[in-house]
């Protein structure tokens, strides 16, 4: 018996210590890419567009590029550190931003938080509006 514990526990060592060493990657956080038309949008500097479609990627350093399927999104617009208006939720990849029209003004973000399907596919993006 006490044997098989001693075995056990090395086998329950080496697990923990594989599991640590081979099961973290060092692929960086998903990406909101945003398009308008089917063409990826600057959102580093672009005006703001009144009807998008966001999708949820693996990041293009990770290797082969996965989209996960959208779920909900969270937009807010900010001007320096405050936001502007309140969050704006919504539950389809397919987005109207005719709202933020009237109130937004060049250097504002857009910050866009989405999940996909399981809570680990999060991502967000800061668009920088231009005119």
């Amino acid at each position: 018996m006490r044997r098989l514990m001693k075995k056990l526990g090395m086998l329950l060592g080496v697990l923990v210590v594989c599991s640590r060493a081979f099961g973290q990657t060092k692929c960086p956080n998903n990406v909101v890419r945003v398009y308008q038309n089917g063409q990826e949008v600057n959102t580093k500097g672009s005006a703001l567009i009144p009807k998008i479609n966001l999708a949820i990627t693996s990041d293009p350093a990770c290797g082969a590029a996965t989209t996960y399927p959208f779920k909900h999104a969270e937009i807010t617009l900010i001007r320096g550190k405050y936001p502007v208006l309140p969050i704006y939720s919504v539950t389809k990849a397919e987005v109207d931003l005719t709202p933020f029209k009237k109130w937004y003004k060049p250097g504002d973000r857009l910050f866009i938080e989405a999940w996909g399907g399981e809570a680990a596919q999060r991502a967000q993006v800061n668009w920088i509006l231009d005119k």
